[in-house]
């Protein structure tokens, strides 16, 4: 870490040199090698070798509660201070105690200019805290006027259009569209906003497979007119294994229970449709630069900023502020890092997956384990086939001609009695396998829900339905806080769907690894035989496929403890 302080020349041979060094790793004050790069003035080469050798642990706090941006403030140095922003991406109004505050008390007029100028938000009150934490800073003082008298004149000239909610909503996927009608149903008003366009959301295409619990929530929302005519109903599944094929009855075995394959994009069409028909006129497509502030208990209204898609200022003021924004979304900043934890594992494998245009036949879904790697087999549709083959995690599609997908298609698919049919193939991509849990699901007034809390390798078809599981619980709490005044479920809500997220990512991370071949191991073949005779198991037991089946159909929404 010392040598990190040193020239960039010194620190790129002991990267290079010892291959074993963790650049993440701390120290006993929890600070990493980024805390002792930025010791050194200007030191943006350095900042750039860390990057270069993986570094991502930016946000890490140290004893003190303090980030790598805090340490460079507090050193005075602008080159440092606007790379690692810059670099990073750190969003500087996202922090419990905003970057632009601190800079104010412990850096200089410099400092502060280039925060601003990088997007730092002046809050109305910052030129009184200022004045009363600052005697001797007449130069930050008066640079603060300078801006401050800006934005009066634009606000002056663009006023910012106040709007008043119950809920608000950031993210317009399922989750977000799902919550905002179940509160609509009863009587709670919400406004979603989403970065997109309408367009894109409704044409961007995505698996769905629906348990059953969700399209009977569906139902319930009246959703499902076009679902029920389009949706293609699983009562079984196949494993495959040695070329041999074994029916599991999963209708049979969980009281009747379906799936039903159904696109996210259908679903969100569906969504918007009934929201439109309902009048439902809170939905702002487009919108940019989302921040949200006042996330308190009780005493101030939730805030959240943006910019509509003609980049007029706006703010809605509300009592909950959902974040439903996807794996990518910035909500979950708002968290502070002493409380909040993540959890992360990352497969050594990827999956190629392709939509082709096949012979309409009868619904199939086959699970295959072979040699080679795992393979997925179901109908999109009636027109339509999806396949799951397992590849490299280092694979590039340009690798994999229509030829040679066919062919290995053939290969871990075969069967005696049994033909594949081929057919014209109209999208192919490869994608990496990770599971990500985040907890609290909560803090003061904020909720989230769907990806930006968990993600789950698609083998269990799980992700569309825990989001959809997170927003029922969240709309069952806030009917028992509006209608009653209880808070129990919203208190209750970040413990009751983090146990029932982690069920699901065991279910998940079982049947992924029980699934994949596992290549270039350290243990001979050890391995590989006992995922076989965990596949041979699974295929010969009626009680293990029982237990397989209740999960995969799904667990009920409400059996979160």
């Amino acid at each position: 870490m010392f040598a990190c302080a040193t020239c960039p020349r010194l620190l790129e041979y002991l990267l290079n040199k010892f291959n074993y060094l963790n650049i993440n790793e701390t120290n006993g004050n929890n600070e990493t090698c980024l805390f002792y790069v930025i010791k050194r003035n200007n030191n943006t080469s350095a900042i750039d070798l860390l990057v270069k050798y993986g570094f991502n642990s930016v946000t890490l706090r140290n004893n003190q509660n303090q980030t790598a941006l805090h340490k460079a403030i507090d050193y005075n140095d602008v080159e440092n201070v606007e790379h690692l922003i810059k670099t990073f991406g750190i969003d500087l109004n996202a922090d419990t105690e905003p970057y632009l505050m601190y800079a104010c008390k412990y850096s200089t007029a410099n400092v502060v200019h280039s925060l601003i100028k990088l997007g730092a938000n002046i809050p109305k009150t910052l030129l009184d805290d200022v004045g009363e934490n600052l005697t001797n800073r007449n130069d930050i003082i008066s640079l603060l006027k300078q801006y401050c008298d800006q934005i009066s004149i634009t606000n002056n000239q663009q006023a910012t259009t106040i709007h008043q909610t119950q809920v608000g909503i950031i993210g317009a996927g399922p989750a977000g569209l799902v919550l905002s009608q179940l509160l609509y149903l009863s009587g709670i008003e919400s406004i979603v906003l989403e970065r997109s366009s309408r367009e894109s959301i409704e044409t961007r295409i995505r698996a769905g497979v629906l348990e059953q619990d969700t399209v009977d929530l569906f139902d319930y929302i009246n959703i499902t007119k076009r679902l029920h005519i389009k949706g293609l109903i699983y009562h079984n599944m196949n494993f495959q294994y040695n070329s041999k094929r074994y029916h599991i009855p999963l209708s049979k075995l969980t009281n009747g229970k379906v799936n039903t394959v159904y696109g996210q994009q259908c679903v969100i069409q569906d969504l918007l449709e009934t929201l439109v028909d309902n009048n439902f006129g809170g939905i702002m497509f487009e919108v940019t630069g989302v921040q949200i502030s006042n996330v308190q208990d009780k005493y101030r209204r939730s805030i959240i900023r943006y910019k509509t898609r003609e980049q007029k200022p706006e703010e809605i003021y509300c009592d909950f502020i959902i974040g439903c924004d996807g794996s990518n979304g910035t909500s979950r900043q708002i968290i502070p890092r002493n409380i909040f934890k993540t959890y992360e594992r990352i497969y050594p494998f990827a999956w190629l997956s392709v939509i082709a245009l096949t012979e309409p036949i009868n619904n199939v879904l086959i699970y295959a384990y072979h040699e080679r790697g795992f393979v997925i087999y179901l109908r999109r549709s009636k027109e339509q086939a999806r396949f799951h083959l397992q590849v490299d995690v280092n694979d590039n599609i340009n690798n994999w001609t229509d030829e040679r997908i066919w062919a290995e298609l053939h290969c871990r698919l075969d069967m005696k009695n049994w033909t594949l049919d081929e057919g014209k193939i109209i999208e192919k991509r490869i994608f990496p396998l990770r599971s990500f849990m985040c907890e609290p699901m909560q803090y003061k007034n904020l909720y989230l829900a769907g990806d930006i809390a968990h993600l789950v390798p698609p083998t269990g078809a799980k992700g569309l339905n825990m989001a959809i599981a997170d927003v029922k619980t969240l709309a069952d709490a806030l009917r028992d806080y509006y209608e009653f005044g209880l808070n129990e479920k919203l208190d209750m809500y970040s413990r009751t769907c983090v146990n029932r997220s982690w069920r699901v990512q065991d279910f998940t991370n079982s049947v992924t690894e029980m699934w994949h071949r596992y290549f270039n191991t350290n243990d001979g073949n050890f391995g590989y035989e006992i995922q076989r005779a965990r596949v041979e198991n699974l295929c010969n037991s009626k009680a293990l496929q029982y237990s397989f089946a209740e999960m995969f159909v799904g667990l009920p929404t409400n059996s979160n403890n």
